[in-house]
């Protein structure tokens, strides 16, 4: 097999084209990742074009293969494929892979490619509704994959054709069953399939052999136990193997695959989540795949480093929202040791026409072939906060149906949902997947933060025995506002902090909770919400769109999460202050913290956990400030202007998510 990817020579109009009469004086050259949505998508409004647009790219084959894929990894939302002016194929939805064999379709010479891309409101692919921009184009890697007549079927569901089920593992033994596709366009063959596994260090520890007669395609199942397995453990060993898959006609390897994978259990009952029979809190936070002036084209080194920041502030959940995200974003998650919620982007609301969640179903089948085999994921997300808007009559039915498919194509996994904070817990919905989360904004959208511990208590005298996340919680936090005195819906800063450590301590205290995700890491393109003065994006990342600023409370749950010693004065943006009499906040999980003003030492007043605070008299003008604990130092310079107000001059907001 021969991986050829196509990235540069790609051309773009922006409109609508007659895939058979291109006139390429009219396009304008692109590269690979690219969304058309990339600034009007972030920049407030509602207005990003939603639409028809086109892209073209010419390429040749290599000779000596009679077979050719042509894999797409993301385009959003539906693609219509042509090549050499002969019609492919169409995929619908935007976030997962797909595939079409274009063998019968090539010419010797150059191969004209055509993709229309649509993003445009369709009632019948989901999602139709949600806070969050829908960029459209070719935002992920297009790839050949050359082959000869006997090959791995890289169409099927846009997977690899290798699956492989987790049926019972422990440290004796991982029990594997084993499916294999193959599509053969010759005569009948005879031939083996050899499956070597190799370890980390590239021992090999298990082989096996298959014989197979195969004329068309076919289907090979066998089961596999792997001996005394080196567990993979989360964040605390990731530990890996390697599977090389040979197919060989004679004594020739006329194709191979590797999956790298690793062997665990998951599994979820009354006491919450366990990892290889272990209970083990989630301290996780949400993910959405795109960046300021980058949209959802993201190259790989982007993606990585998203993950040294989730890896950073100490998080060993990541709940990937709202939709299937890179393939190689799960890789990621397998070798850094991140437990995974991954979902489909069924949200908000069913659609009027699609009474069977048709494109719901589709989405979810492509979502589990295509990531089965990384053990990062424990669970299967089937909707989120779907009565938003209303409860449909049929939604009970869809989800039942979703949890359905979930357990047909993998019953060793975890399914679940999200739902919208007023859905009632003792609601029908909740009763349909192995557990669920909540999305809870309370001392945000409603109510006051102790009121979410008051709905906690609730839920749990009414439902005792039910499993439950908080699948979301935040607030929004502009790192420019900032504030003496934080208060609800202020959008500064403190407020942003302080409802994180109030919420914390709440969620914290209760452990029928069997984990969290902060909503969110990142702050994210919304292109219809103007909140606290900011267009077109949702600010309640703990880091900003362009990941350059971690606000305050990414250090806070860094000092709760991670194992690396935090030291952090907040409030550092603040530095024109109008008050001379202030409390200094230190986040730190190490002790004593010192903190001197102006070159004198300041006693601490209170600790609340990983939150030390000092009662500071600062001195008009310059105020040099500094704490230290070990062999560890922050510091910052602050102004106290008594004649100028708090500079948190908040705009009302025009919209009202929740």
């Amino acid at each position: 097999m021969l991986k050829q990817t196509l990235t540069d020579n790609w051309f773009f109009f922006k409109g609508e084209v007659d895939p058979l009469a291109i006139d390429r004086r009219f396009f304008d050259q692109v590269a690979i990742p690219h969304t058309w949505n990339a600034f009007d998508g972030q920049d407030g409004g509602n207005d990003y074009y939603r639409g028809k647009c086109a892209y073209i790219c010419s390429f040749r084959c290599p000779q000596d293969y009679s077979r050719t894929v042509l894999a797409f990894e993301g385009v959003n939302s539906v693609a219509e494929v042509y090549l050499n002016n002969r019609y492919v194929g169409v995929h619908q939805g935007g976030y997962s892979a797909f595939a079409f064999d274009i063998s019968s379709f090539l010419v010797s010479e150059d191969n004209q490619l055509v993709i229309l891309v649509d993003n445009s409101h369709i009632e019948e692919v989901i999602p139709l509704d949600a806070d969050f921009t829908f960029y459209g184009g070719i935002y992920r890697q297009v790839s050949l994959y050359h082959a000869h007549d006997l090959a791995f079927d890289r169409v099927f569901s846009g997977s690899k054709g290798i699956l492989i089920w987790q049926r019972l593992v422990d440290s004796s033994k991982a029990e594997l069953d084993v499916e294999i596709r193959l599509v053969n366009h010759s005569s009948n063959k005879e031939g083996t399939l050899v499956a070597n596994v190799f370890d980390e260090a590239k021992r090999l520890v298990a082989t096996k052999e298959v014989p197979f007669s195969i004329q068309g395609d076919e289907l090979i199942e066998f089961s596999w136990s792997i001996l005394d397995p080196h567990l993979w453990q989360g964040r605390s060993d990731p530990y890996l193997y390697t599977f090389e898959f040979m197919l060989i006609d004679g004594k020739t390897v006329v194709d191979m695959e590797k999956v790298v994978t690793g062997f665990r259990s998951v599994a979820i009952d009354e006491n919450g989540f366990r990892l290889n029979g272990e209970f083990m809190r989630l301290n996780g936070v949400c993910r959405h795949q795109d960046r300021e002036d980058k949209g959802n084209a993201l190259t790989s080194e982007m993606h990585r480093e998203d993950f040294r920041i989730i890896k950073e502030v100490g998080a060993n959940a990541v709940r990937l929202a709202h939709y299937q995200q890179a393939e190689e974003v799960y890789a990621i998650c397998d070798r850094e040791g991140f437990v995974v919620w991954a979902e489909i982007p069924y949200i908000t609301r069913s659609s009027k026409t699609d009474k069977l969640s048709e494109s719901a179903h589709q989405q979810l089948r492509e979502l589990i072939l295509q990531n089965i085999n990384h053990p990062s994921i424990a669970f299967w997300g089937l909707q989120n906060e779907l009565t938003l808007r209303t409860k449909d009559a049929l939604l009970d039915a869809s989800v039942a149906s979703l949890q359905k498919l979930a357990k047909s194509l993998d019953p060793y996994r975890i399914t679940t949902q999200a739902q919208v904070g007023g859905l009632d817990p003792e609601d029908s919905l909740n009763c349909l997947t192995d557990t669920l989360g909540y999305n809870l904004y309370y001392g945000w959208y409603y109510g006051g933060y102790t009121d979410l511990g008051k709905w906690l208590d609730d839920f749990h005298q009414k439902l005792p025995t039910k499993t439950l996340a908080i699948s979301e919680y935040g607030v929004e936090g502009l790192t420019h506002l900032h504030t003496d005195d934080p208060k609800v819906r202020d959008y500064t800063e403190e407020y942003h902090s302080l409802w994180h450590e109030l919420t914390y301590e709440l969620l914290s205290e209760r452990s029928f909770i069997w984990g969290t995700f902060v909503w969110n890491m990142f702050a994210f393109g919304s292109d219809f919400r103007n909140e606290g003065g900011c267009k077109g994006r949702n600010n309640k990342g703990l880091v900003t769109f362009d990941r350059k600023t971690r606000k305050d409370a990414f250090y806070f749950y860094k000092a709760n999460w991670s194992e690396e010693p935090v030291l952090h004065i907040t409030s550092k943006r603040y530095q024109k202050r109008p008050n001379a009499l202030i409390t200094v906040k230190v986040y730190c999980n190490v002790s004593p913290v010192l903190l001197w003003v102006n070159g004198t030492s300041v006693d601490l007043r209170k600790r609340t956990g990983v939150i030390h605070e000092f009662p500071v008299k600062l001195k008009p003008g310059v105020n040099y400030v500094v704490a230290k604990v070990d062999k560890l130092e922050d510091s910052v310079t602050w102004i106290l202007d008594e004649d100028q107000d708090s500079n948190a001059k908040v705009l009302k907001s025009d919209v009202d998510w929740k």
